[in-house]
């Protein structure tokens, strides 16, 4: 290594979020390591109807100094050794949107996440019918006013499993899936790739099974599929494939030792360590979003 200082994330501000969420969001930015030699602060200020802002301020970290927070921070980390955020966090105007992804039914907590100020939920469609999306979940959290995004997982966490052919089958599976809950057309079906794939493994396995996605989702809809794929993965796999327009939205994974996951700015959504901010009772994955993720509504149902 040359030894050079660290690029400085960009400062970020969570406005009118609630405390549960702050306290979340300060722990995820200390406890998760992603750049060496960067301090992270924070100031919260009271909000609108017992909500509160929250600022994250990035600083050089000097060899054998405190960590010195910003005036009115929440905390010290002075007492704690220095660690990073878990990514590069972004401006208001570049992740304007919180929510997270979860296995469970989130339905009948709507209205509390509505209050709680979160904008989407993350839901699967994959071949274990427990942790699927439903349509009476997607009306509920619709109905709400919380967007959903879906992702297609089945067994994406090692290489072996991407082929072409596995491409046509899931997609086939998704695309049907979509229908049933009521996805409207125009909007992305993330599919997992829960692994870090080399640049070798992304050419040999994982580039041919999202052809075999476009292939599938081609067939089904007849030449004019109503969805579009995204990807849930690494930096290389989320930049590769959107470069390649295997992929039309990102969402960049937690785990930011994979393949150039550190370096990657141009996720649609940013996935941060497992927690439960809203009080849930089960940990969820927090996520930030940029406007255009791919969120949806689901129209109710015809009377």
């Amino acid at each position: 290594m040359s030894g050079a200082k660290p690029e400085l994330p960009q400062d970020v501000t969570f406005t009118n979020i609630t405390s549960a969420l702050a306290a979340s969001l300060r722990a995820t930015y200390t406890n998760s390591a992603a750049i060496d030699g960067v301090a992270v602060s924070f100031s919260e200020q009271p909000g609108d109807r017992g909500t509160v802002t929250l600022s994250v301020h990035f600083s050089q970290l000097v060899a054998g100094a405190a960590l010195t927070p910003m005036p009115g921070a929440a905390g010290d980390a002075s007492s704690a050794p220095p660690t990073m955020p878990q990514a590069s966090p972004a401006t208001p105007s570049e992740a304007a949107l919180v929510g997270f992804d979860a296995t469970q039914d989130c339905g009948n907590l709507a209205p509390r996440l509505r209050s709680a100020k979160v904008d989407f939920v993350i839901r699967y469609y994959s071949h274990s019918a427990w942790k699927n999306l439903t349509a009476s979940e997607a009306r509920l959290l619709s109905n709400s006013g919380i967007k959903l995004v879906t992702v297609w997982e089945s067994a994406g966490d090692h290489i072996s499993f991407f082929t072409r052919l596995q491409g046509v089958d899931d997609a086939t599976s998704a695309y049907n899936m979509a229908v049933q809950v009521g996805q409207p057309a125009g909007t992305p079906i993330y599919f997992a790739v829960d692994c870090d794939p080399v640049q070798n493994d992304l050419n040999s396995a994982v580039v041919p099974y999202f052809q075999g996605v476009a292939a599938g989702f081609s067939a089904i809809g007849h030449g004019n599929p109503a969805y579009t794929a995204g990807v849930y993965g690494s930096g290389l796999v989320c930049g590769s494939l959107a470069r390649m327009g295997l992929v039309t939205h990102t969402w960049l994974a937690n785990a930011m030792g994979w393949q150039g996951s550190r370096t990657y700015k141009d996720w649609d959504i940013r996935q941060h360590l497992p927690s439960d901010p809203y009080g849930l009772g089960f940990k969820v994955d927090p996520d930030d979003a940029k406007p255009a993720f791919g969120g949806f509504l689901v129209a109710p149902p015809v009377a």
